[in-house]
């Protein structure tokens, strides 16, 4: 089971940090665009869509890896302070809930996308007006992720609640690593 865990969770890692990379071409764009407006006075047409579709996914790739390092926000006034068999309770509904929501989710982006694609949809914000299925694929893929990580987290829950060791990575395993 844990190296089920392990290597579940260094895909999400994987593309968590294929996340991380795609501000390298957010930030070329925008270097460009302020460059092309302001110094050669001839904004792109392609700038604006190419910056909010990144950062799209960008954000919601790395949904699933901000999950696994457990940097997601949290009360702790009270999460804090009660013993860790505890904590697996807490998480263990509150991720339990959020499965069943990521799930629905999935089915409606779903939709969303083979309408895209159905209708060869554009996106109509400029000129350019390049086609959105990629970018609605890019949100199924980040929401599937999230979704995996989540299961992988409720077993981890499972596993704390039944005092074993729970499989996987922690912050804490990983720090040399990144």
């Amino acid at each position: 089971m844990s190296r089920l865990v392990n290597l579940l969770e260094s895909i999400v890692r994987g593309f968590g940090y294929l996340a991380a990379i795609l501000v390298l071409p957010l930030i070329a764009a925008m270097i460009w665009e302020v460059f092309s407006r302001y110094v050669l006075k001839a904004p792109t047409i392609w700038a604006f869509e190419v910056s909010y579709m990144l950062m799209g996914t960008l954000f919601v790739v790395g949904l699933g890896y901000t999950l696994q390092m457990h940097n997601n926000v949290r009360v702790d006034f009270f999460y804090g302070a009660v013993s860790k068999r505890w904590r697996a309770a807490i998480d263990l509904l509150i991720f339990a809930m959020m499965t069943v929501f990521t799930v629905w989710l999935l089915f409606g982006l779903w939709d969303y996308l083979w309408e895209a694609v159905r209708r060869n949809e554009t996106s109509g914000e400029s000129f350019w007006n390049p086609p959105v299925w990629p970018f609605r694929l890019c949100f199924i893929i980040g929401f599937a992720l999230f979704l995996l990580q989540l299961v992988l987290e409720l077993i981890k829950c499972l596993f704390v609640l039944f005092d074993r060791d729970p499989p996987g990575c922690t912050p804490e395993s990983l720090k040399g690593a990144i």
